[in-house]
Parts: C-alpha cells; sequence; structure tokens
C-alpha cells in the first residue's frame, strides 16, 4: 500500500519542476532543486500538522506516532 502521501509528493514535485524549467533551469538542475523544495515542503506541512496535534492532545500523545 501506497504512503498517503505519495501522490502530493509527486504532485507537487511536477509542479516545482514544471516551474524551474520554465524559468531557464537545465533539466538536471531543476530536478535537483524540485526534490529538495519538495521535501521542504512536505516536512514544513508535517512539522505543522505535528504541532497541531501537539497543541490539541499534548506531548503524550504524539509520542506514540511519531
Amino acid at each position: 500500500m501506497a504512503n498517503l502521501w505519495d501522490d502530493d509528493k509527486k504532485k507537487l514535485y511536477k509542479e516545482i519542476y514544471n516551474e524551474l524549467i520554465q524559468e531557464g533551469y537545465t533539466s538536471q538542475e531543476a530536478r535537483k532543486y524540485a526534490k529538495h523544495e519538495m521535501t521542504d515542503k512536505i516536512n514544513s506541512d508535517i512539522d505543522f500538522i505535528n504541532d497541531i496535534i501537539k497543541q490539541e492532545y499534548g506531548d503524550e500523545w504524539t509520542k506514540k506516532w511519531i
């Protein structure tokens, strides 16, 4: 079974990659930068969600799942 985030990661990567290509980056550069930007964005989203869970349920609940 695929991770729930996999489709979002692929879509975000493609969007960023296409933007970078349109801005004039080479294919190799666009792949490299898109991967980094996608990873940063996903990690930021995960951190945001974890912060909400901590605020709502406290640290003990998040320790069980992280």
